[in-house]
């Protein structure tokens, strides 16, 4: 608890970001007392910031020309809050009650406006990779003023018993609910008529749009008229205007327990328990169940267009102003209202899942420790049950559909520390793991395509990915205030769990004397085997060996070098390929100068990682994040033993975030949210 009696600690903080202008805030507080029987604490915290999100995107055909270019820019409030309390109860000099409740909430306020160019659909012109001239362009319009919510319970209480010191028992009982929510009500209109030239050779990434009148001729051609300097916003289509009503919500509630105890017979410690948990899980996936016809309510969307203009730092060749959805939203729910609308009716049967989750699994292992020599080994028994129960929509019926897989898994572990010399110590591991599909990922829900043999959705045929896994390492302590390591590292994965489309292969989806088991299902898969291996080099040192101020100065830095492939179906020829992880930069790399002396404490933090697959498909070999850097600073300055300035300068790059597709040629986002800054103080007392 920290010490017998009274203490309060917590801090207080506040910055702005540099793209936008807006506010960033933090604060927390914890307040504990204790004396040699009963410990208490009680906290909470708080941080927001208000984020402007720079944003374009587009697609490509197969030749590499743009079928649309996205303008997006998104003002966000994101918050995070949290309470927390604990109790403890000292029974006796072997047991030890506490009880423990935490209490988290994430609120993300989504402010979109977005204005897609539909090249693809101009009635005439010209389009290439490079530059295109086209008349007769549509303009989608997007605006919605958004919410994501995520919210955490998680309560337990227990006991530890220690007895002699050479016997220990603990147990624990908990509850734990998470819900999720998502509430996108977008609204959607179109802007006509209009010609756009557009050059993308200076920058592929920020393409410079210029538009214009169109003027028909009267013989089947169309010329340009005169040139705009902003988009028209206050020209959308009020007719052509709708809602499209995106809901997402997931509820989770999971009862556990456990069970631990060990023993220690001289140089051994044995040690084993028994866990259990239940889980129950329903909601739906996000997506877009119909749309709501908003004319007939009398909703005109250009109503909300602003004179405040964007706040970008991308060239773009036009002006925008920002349209108030906040306003628009409050009169888009009153309209509904007054139509007797409910937009939970366009939930989509298909995103439904309702699943029953049971963990059993009980652990024994063994320590042993002799001399230079640590050896801990044991294994984990475990018996998983997933039941699934959704609904496979066939044209216009859904038919209710249920399935249960079950597994039975022994995951052995090993790990050896030696001692080679007094600064140079080894190890040497080895262990099975698993990584179970997303609750999204396996659900029954789907939705079927009888005309086109296809089918969209959850795969609850997926089975979990396991690995085996095997890390060495050599670590060297320096004689002053350092040390510098090598770790090795390789996993051989089964079953790899991926993004792709495949054969169903299955009579799951077979109804109505329908056969379905030979369509195409848009999914999560389970792929063949795969590698993954690496190395990491690291070091950190404080230069104490040098005289006077200069000896607070330290240097901490690693590399990691990182590799694999797995096995897989390809969806555009139905053979097996290989493919990188998705998520795997091949490099990363992390350096920090600091400064630690006195009450000062300072460090400049520097990260890198090369680019990596983010999703299989698409043009070329699928959709890559780019490379990026960032580069941070932390300043701490102890004014006493109670009260410590601090100031977090993050991202001081201001770096471009960049996904594309096939290669950089051919851009799909890209993305700015610039740097942040807070200050402020911590207390103690």
């Amino acid at each position: 608890m920290g010490g017998e009696g009274f203490n309060v600690n917590g801090d207080l903080g506040y910055g702005f970001m540099d793209l936008g202008d807006g506010q960033q805030r933090s604060a927390s507080l914890r307040a504990s007392w204790s004396n040699d029987v009963v410990g208490i604490a009680l906290g909470g915290s708080h941080y927001l910031r208000d984020q402007v999100t720079d944003n374009r995107e587009a697609g490509y055909s197969a030749d590499g020309a743009p079928t649309d270019i996205d303008i997006r820019s998104y003002e966000l409030e994101r918050s995070n809050n949290g309470l927390f309390g604990t109790l403890e109860f000292q029974a006796s000099d072997d047991l030890r009650l506490f009880a423990r409740g935490i209490y988290t909430e994430f609120t993300d306020k989504e402010h979109r406006n977005a204005y897609q160019i539909e090249l693809e659909d101009a009635e005439a012109g010209t389009r290439g990779p490079v530059t295109g001239e086209l008349f007769n362009v549509p303009i989608t319009t997007n605006f919605n003023d958004g919410l994501y919510e995520n919210e955490n319970i998680i309560l337990s209480t227990g006991f530890d018993y220690e007895s002699s010191g050479d016997f220990g028992l603990s147990g624990k009982l908990g509850y734990t609910r998470t819900k999720n929510t998502t509430d996108l009500p977008l609204v959607q209109s179109s802007i006509r008529d209009l010609s756009v030239i557009y050059d993308r050779s200076k920058d592929p990434r920020f393409p410079i749009v210029d538009l214009y009148r169109t003027v028909d001729n009267g013989d089947g051609t169309f010329s340009r008229g005169a040139q705009l300097s902003s988009i028209p916003q206050t020209e959308q289509s009020v007719p052509s205007t709708i809602l499209l009503p995106i809901l997402q919500g997931t509820v989770s509630n999971a009862y556990s327990g456990k069970l631990d105890a060990w023993k220690e017979i001289g140089e051994l410690k044995l040690s084993g328990g028994l866990f259990g948990t239940h889980r129950d899980i329903s909601g739906n996936n996000i997506g877009v169940g119909g749309v709501v016809p908003l004319a007939a309510l009398g909703f005109n969307p250009n109503d909300y267009v602003t004179d405040r203009a964007w706040d970008t730092r991308f060239p773009l060749g036009l002006d925008i102003n920002y349209v108030d959805d906040v306003a628009l939203n409050k009169d888009l729910q009153a309209a509904l209202a007054a139509g007797d609308i409910d937009t939970e009716d366009f939930v989509l049967p298909t995103s439904l899942y309702d699943q029953q989750e049971t963990i059993l699994a009980a652990y024994a292992m063994g320590q042993y420790e002799s001399g230079p020599l640590l050896i801990t080994g044991g294994a984990r028994v475990e018996w998983y049950k997933i039941e699934n129960a959704g609904s496979v929509l066939s044209g216009s019926e859904a038919t209710p559909v249920a399935t249960s897989q079950d597994f039975f898994d022994i995951f052995p572990s090993i790990n050896l520390r030696y001692e080679a010399m007094p600064n140079l110590v080894l190890r040497l591991g080895g262990q099975r793991g698993i990584s179970r599909p997303a609750y999204a990922a396996i659900r029954v829900g789907a939705s079927v395509s009888d005309t086109d043999a296809t089918i969209s959705g959850g795969n609850p045929s997926l089975t979990p990915e396991y690995t085996w896994g095997l890390d060495a390492s050599a670590e060297y302590y320096f004689a002053d205030n350092g040390m510098a390591s090598v770790a090795f590292f390789h996993r051989w994965v089964d079953d790899v769990l991926y993004q792709s489309q495949g054969v169903v292969g299955s009579d799951l989806y077979n109804s109505d004397g329908i056969d379905r088991s030979g369509y195409l299902l848009s999914s999560t898969f389970n792929g063949d085997s795969g590698r993954l291996y690496g190395v990491e080099f690291n070091i950190e040192n404080q230069f104490d060996f040098l005289p006077g101020f200069l000896s607070g100065f330290g240097v901490q830095g690693n590399l990691t070098l990182l590799d694999g492939e797995f096995d897989g179906i390809d969806a555009a020829t139905g053979q097996t390929a290989t493919f990188d992880f998705q998520g795997l930069s091949h490099t990363v790399a992390n350096a920090s100068l600091f400064y630690e002396r006195g009450g000062l404490s300072l460090r400049v933090a520097y990260q890198w990682r090369s680019k990596y697959l983010d999703t299989l498909g698409g043009l070329g070999a699928g959709e890559f994040r780019d490379g990026y850097e960032n580069l941070d600073v932390t300043v701490r300055y102890a004014l006493n033993d109670n009260l410590t300035l601090f100031a977090d300068l993050a991202n001081l790059t201001d770096e471009t975030y960049v996904a594309y597709e096939g290669t950089p040629a051919t851009p799909s986002e890209v993305e700015q949210i610039g740097s942040r800054y807070l200050f402020g103080i911590r207390f103690n007392f």
